[in-house]
């Protein structure tokens, strides 16, 4: 080997230590800002849905479900309407607790033994960017589906996994935007 390339002791720990140092700072120049939302909105407003079922507070659910989980995956910070980028608004329009699996039964009785039920919310929603007076993202006649085990779960389990999946929805609806 020439004197040119001869390596020190320990160099090729030192770079790649360089090469991460390097990789990780590189990492850090690329933003997510606005998480999908256009990078003029950096404030909303989480209304309130509107609810035409007969569950109560369900709107309530929904709405604090959206307060803590919009912010943090999209980058934006809640405010108040009058103030606000964006509005996130919606109408619960359908809450309904079905049998999703039976269990096949020996005995010729008229109980069914139920495996897993769901709790279902169909729903209207839309972000709106105030700023721009466009809508930016919707969904009509959306339902979700929130599962939970009878035998050991009650139904406020499977309507908080559904009230996360709207969420969800909302959050990949206006990532897929860009």
């Amino acid at each position: 080997m020439s004197r040119l390339f001869r390596k020190a002791p320990g160099s090729r720990r030192r770079v790649a230590a360089r090469a991460l140092v390097l990789l990780l700072g590189a990492g850090g120049c690329y933003s997510l800002t606005g998480g999908g939302l256009p990078g003029h909105i950096r404030t909303v407003a989480v209304l309130p849905f509107d609810n035409t079922t007969v569950q109560p507070l369900l709107e309530t659910d929904i709405q604090r479900e959206l307060q803590t989980s919009l912010p943090r995956n999209l980058g934006v910070r809640l405010a108040e309407e009058a103030i606000a980028d964006a509005v996130i608004r919606g109408t619960v329009v359908g809450y309904e607790e079905v049998a999703a699996s039976v269990r096949p039964s020996d005995q010729a009785s008229e109980r069914v033994p139920v495996a897993q039920r769901q709790v279902r919310i169909t729903y209207n929603a839309e972000i709106y960017d105030l700023k721009e007076d466009r809508r930016i993202w919707s969904a009509q006649s959306q339902s979700v589906l929130g599962n939970y085990q009878p035998d050991s779960e009650t139904p406020e389990v499977g309507r908080q996994r559904a009230i996360r999946e709207i969420s969800t929805r909302m959050i990949e609806g206006a990532q897929s935007q860009w």
